[in-house]
């Protein structure tokens, strides 16, 4: 005898019993119990797949259907499907021998239609199909809360959104209505957001990221926070802290390096975005977008920072200062040796301590060379340094051809987390190269052209706000759906082992 299984029928919300939600389960092809010679019940793999292949249909009021890969309220499913909840705990093999269940599935509306009752083995074999799809849906459902409260944790909740919607707006009155007090903005967020972003750098879950501060936008900015610092106890002090000469190169590197480097990775990373509720964001952010802003107000409203706080900086060397050759008192010259200063130490520390032989920190093993090391004889590296993320993500594959390595070693390498010491040179050339070239073709315009650097400003601040909605529409309409699909995957591949 063929099982029949007819479709539910879809009804109006006051005909489904407690204002239940509409949805149709398409349950798979009926299966000839009687005259199948595989075996009757079937195997957890097909059941995942049957899963994968049901769908939902939600009907709204005026008739229309629209198809779902599952649906939200699992409650509704779990009475569809005549499970109690007092079943959750038990696996599928006892809930289908439960006869007390067993006899509740049978009077459930699912079978309520057909015209011959079916055998208890059969019922068996239909219950513990839709009881291995349910479960499916639960873990599925199950990890998508995961996700949710995952991302609570985080910061992503009301109160950090609304506190980084308001700070923006703030920001923004600051900068264009009193820009001789935007160094203060500057100084009182730089403070609060770098020491949090160094503390997130440390707590880091796969890997300890501290090593990040090294990186030249980070050293930019805390010294751009000491100078303002040191500024103000000049200021109060009778004897100044720090000699003048020291401000008057700074104040020129400090110009070049925000108006060239810093204003153009806003435009070029993509981890620059604006989330309001992301705080560790919002310090990346920070510490590219902020210098430049900075730097306007210094450069085109001098007069008013000199003048609401007077003997604080050191503002007519920017003002009149030349932009070439590339000499010692001028804004290429000083911004290229302050950059070279910071490029020998780094380079040095990189090659000595990191890349070195004797103590590879963000390494997978503590071998030299390479091969024919693998991923299950190397332990978990515990640090990570941009350069590394960066090889990983797949510049090892892009600077591999220059030294005729094949992609199956740059794999094999991106895998372990330790590469080459010219794969780092070459990774340097090209930052000093980016530097150099930012500052002539965006840094010059910028410091010569007020109008050029607030349209830069404008362009900049599009992006990131463009880069953050689509984070947020990805958040809205696709982060859950794809981790779902996701979920369904892992689950049919954990079936399918067994």
């Amino acid at each position: 005898m063929r099982t029949e299984m007819p479709d539910r029928q879809p009804t109006r919300s006051g005909d489904t019993p407690e204002n239940a939600p509409l949805f149709i389960f398409r349950p798979p092809e009926p299966v000839d119990v009687e005259n199948d010679d595989s075996d009757s019940s079937p195997s957890t793999s097909t059941l995942g797949e049957t899963a994968i292949r049901s769908s939902f249909t939600t009907q709204s009021e005026d008739g229309f259907t629209t198809d779902m890969h599952f649906h939200s309220d699992f409650v509704a499913a779990k009475r569809f499907f005549g499970v109690s909840d007092n079943d959750s705990h038990k696996s599928v093999e006892e809930e289908v021998h439960d006869d007390e269940a067993l006899a509740a599935f049978e009077g459930s509306s699912l079978l309520a239609r057909k015209k011959d009752h079916p055998s208890k083995e059969e019922l068996r074999s239909i219950r513990r199909e839709h009881l291995s799809q349910l479960r499916v849906v639960q873990r599925s459902l199950e990890g998508i809360d995961q996700i949710a409260q995952r991302q609570f944790r985080r910061g992503f909740n009301e109160i950090n959104f609304t506190c980084g919607v308001l700070n923006c707006i703030f920001v923004g009155y600051i900068f264009g209505v009193y820009p001789q007090h935007f160094w203060l903005v500057y100084l009182i967020e730089g403070s609060f957001l770098i020491p949090v972003r160094a503390r997130a750098f440390t707590k880091h879950t796969w890997l300890n990221i501290a090593f990040y501060l090294a990186d030249f936008v980070c050293v930019t900015n805390i010294i751009f926070l000491l100078s303002i610092v040191l500024s103000i106890f000049n200021r109060i002090m009778e004897s100044p802290i720090v000699p003048l000469g020291y401000y008057k190169f700074f104040s020129l590197a400090a110009a070049g390096i925000s108006c060239g480097p810093l204003l153009s990775a806003c435009m070029i990373l993509p981890v620059v975005c604006l989330l309001f509720h992301d705080i560790n964001t919002m310090a990346d952010l920070f510490i590219h977008i902020f210098p430049p802003m900075l730097m306007s107000t210094f450069r085109w409203n001098a007069a008013e920072v000199n003048e609401s706080w007077p003997g604080v900086f050191v503002l007519d060397d920017l003002h009149h200062a030349n932009f070439f050759p590339f000499d010692q008192g001028t804004i290429s010259g000083n911004t290229l040796r302050f950059y070279f200063s910071w490029f020998i130490l780094y380079s040095v520390f990189m090659l000595a301590v990191l890349l070195g032989v004797g103590n590879p920190l963000p390494r997978k093993n503590s071998h030299s060379g390479f091969l024919p090391y693998t991923v299950e004889q190397t332990p978990r590296p515990k640090y990570d340094t941009q350069f590394h993320s960066l090889m990983r993500g797949g510049l090892c594959t892009i600077i591999g051809p220059l030294w005729n390595r094949s992609k199956a070693e740059s794999l094999v390498q991106m895998e372990l987390n330790q590469f080459e010491s010219r794969d780092f040179l070459v990774y340097m050339a090209g930052h000093f190269l980016f530097v150099t070239i930012t500052t002539l073709i965006i840094g010059f315009p910028c410091l010569k052209n007020k109008a050029f650097h607030g349209l830069i400003l404008i362009m900049v601040t599009a992006v990131v706000t463009l880069r953050g909605a689509k984070r947020y529409t990805y958040y809205a309409t696709q982060m859950y759906g794809r981790m779902l699909r996701k979920s369904f995957n892992d689950l049919l591949d954990a079936r399918s082992k067994y």
